[in-house]
């Protein structure tokens, strides 16, 4: 999976790309919001996220909270999607 973000005067654009032959999942920061992105291309596309859990650091007796989930974005097989921050 490649995935960039593009700004230039003062718009930025998402793009999503996988290569691959099979279904892949790209790991997103944790403060992305999906529904500020608007698709591009397709037009009808949707950044629909997953939550996978933050893999936890081996630690001796922790009082540290619980791992956030990481946000993730699925792609079928040789997909693109390109979507921009609505402003």
């Amino acid at each position: 999976v490649f995935g960039f973000l593009r700004e230039t005067d003062g718009e930025k654009v998402l793009v999503l790309i996988n290569y691959a032959y099979r279904p892949a999942t790209l790991d997103l920061p944790a403060d992305f919001k999906a529904d500020q992105w608007k698709p591009l291309f397709p037009a009808n596309a949707k950044l629909e996220l997953a939550a996978a859990p933050k893999a936890a650091k081996k630690a001796k007796k922790s009082s540290a909270p619980a791992a956030s989930a990481v946000p993730q974005v699925k792609l079928d097989a040789q997909q693109v999607l390109i979507f921009k921050l609505a402003k």
